[in-house]
């Protein structure tokens, strides 16, 4: 089984990793991989670092929480990379591997928009996560939205809401308090912090 959480880690926070740690002690992953989407360099900004600051604070997350690891598959490409695309590459070097998708419920309230959305929800599990109100079904979305057990048989083409506790806080906002000096100790690993602090990241242009 391969479960895996993607996003722009733009910054990674605790919004992120404390609730896929939940995940893990829940079911029992072993690990979770965290993959981090390309982004152009001609679309980053002051809010959109690097691709490189990116990775290099995933990469002061998973040394601090080694159930977690890094999936270098799509920002490695350096070109647009779709998820279900990522998946089809997967499965064809592993036909008979079983895919667990986890995302924010953000990103499945617009996943019908997502390219191959259909084939993406076929060839994968999906599990939502909850981020700072009660989530509901996307009526755009035939499948049903599923409350997941820790006994559970997680099954493909299957959409499961998980019970892990709330984390109401997002990228955005941590990058809006660092550009008003506002302490962000709590939100961030203290890794991450300080890759932040020495680079000076969210200041300026990076």
């Amino acid at each position: 089984m391969k479960v895996v959480f993607g996003g722009t880690f733009n910054p990674v926070h605790f919004g992120h990793i404390k609730p896929l740690l939940g995940l893990c002690e829940e079911f029992g992953f072993p690990q979770i991989g965290m993959m981090p989407n390309f982004v152009s360099p001609f679309k980053q900004d002051k809010e959109m670092i690097s691709n490189t600051h990116r990775i290099n604070m995933l990469e002061q997350v998973v040394t601090e929480f080694p159930r977690l690891y890094l999936i270098r598959d799509e920002i490695e490409r350096e070109c647009i990379s779709y998820t279900a695309d990522t998946v089809q590459s997967w499965l064809e070097k592993t036909p008979s591997e079983h895919i667990v998708f986890v995302m924010g419920s953000d990103s499945y309230q617009h996943l019908h928009l997502w390219h191959k959305a259909q084939l993406l929800l076929k060839q994968t599990t999906i599990i939502v996560l909850p981020r700072n109100k009660p989530v509901q079904k996307n009526i755009n979305l035939a499948h049903n939205l599923n409350t997941v057990k820790s006994d559970s048989i997680l099954k493909k083409g299957q959409i499961y809401l998980a019970q892990t506790a709330l984390y109401p806080i997002s990228s955005t906002q941590i990058r809006h308090a660092i550009q008003n000096n506002q302490d962000c100790a709590k939100y961030l690993p203290q890794g991450v912090l300080n890759y932040i602090q020495q680079h000076h990241l969210y200041q300026h242009h990076n």
